[in-house]
């Protein structure tokens, strides 16, 4: 089963989410200018559950429904747009 770390790291950098040090064992700690808070992204994620609790504590969506079921209104951020398109590949859904 592959790691959903890597694309997941990725959506952070793009969001303006940051490194800040490494925690234990395979954990690193993350900051978001987003939510302003400091959260840990564990450097093996197998779970899509545990990528979108991170999205979550970044202060990202998880998932963005009005893409997933291909209707895109105008009026959705380009955060939303980035994490969308990325979970869309993580999750191998068609846009």
């Amino acid at each position: 089963m592959k790691s959903f770390t890597p694309e997941l790291k990725r959506i952070l950098e793009k969001a303006g989410c940051f490194f800040v040090r490494s925690g234990r064992g395979d954990h690193e700690i993350w900051e978001s200018p987003v939510s302003g808070i400091r959260f840990t992204v564990d450097n093996n994620i197998k779970s899509r559950h545990t990528a979108n609790a991170v999205l979550k504590q970044a202060g990202l969506p998880k998932t963005c429904p009005a893409h997933v079921v291909g209707f895109a209104p105008a009026s959705l951020n380009t955060r939303c747009a980035i994490a969308a398109t990325s979970l869309a590949a993580i999750f191998r859904i068609h846009l």
